[in-house]
């Protein structure tokens, strides 16, 4: 089969305009509107970041978890760390770098969530992290006091 020039012109010339087309829409944010607007349901992907901030915070909770087991930390506190540990799903690994004494790491750890919540894309995920530090944060002081 011969393709005469002016086929391969013409064709490639929609092809150079719908990719085009494509790459305006993702570029404007209207990608997923128009794919709506044509019945296409789009499926949202989460942020690898977000995926991997939601992994550090999972790590970092089950190793103040598993500090506060061995050094008698008031129920209340493992209480939370129970909680938070729940709300954050332990579906990457990652590795966690706690140490010292509960309350430091406690108010660390609260630190690191509040700047990953900077960091975060998602505004559930935004929301889950400053939640965390606050609570975080909290420990450490009840910690602290006990």
């Amino acid at each position: 089969m011969v393709v005469s020039r002016r086929a391969f012109l013409v064709g490639g010339g929609g092809v150079v305009l719908v990719a085009g087309g494509v790459g305006a829409l993702v570029a404007t944010d209207r990608l997923d509107d128009t794919l709506r607007a044509v019945g296409v349901e789009p499926h949202p992907e989460p942020d690898p970041g977000d995926l991997r901030l939601a992994a550090r915070a999972r790590a970092d909770t089950d190793a103040l978890l598993a500090m506060a087991s061995s050094t008698d930390a008031p129920p209340d506190v493992v209480a939370v760390l129970q909680r938070h540990r729940e709300a954050v799903p332990a579906s990457l690994m990652d590795t966690s770098a706690v140490s010292g004494d509960m309350a430091d790491a406690c108010l660390a750890v609260a630190d690191a969530r509040a700047a990953d919540a900077l960091a975060a894309v998602s505004v559930d995920l935004v929301q889950v992290l400053a939640s965390m530090a606050a609570g975080l944060a909290q420990c450490s002081a009840r910690v602290a006091a006990a």
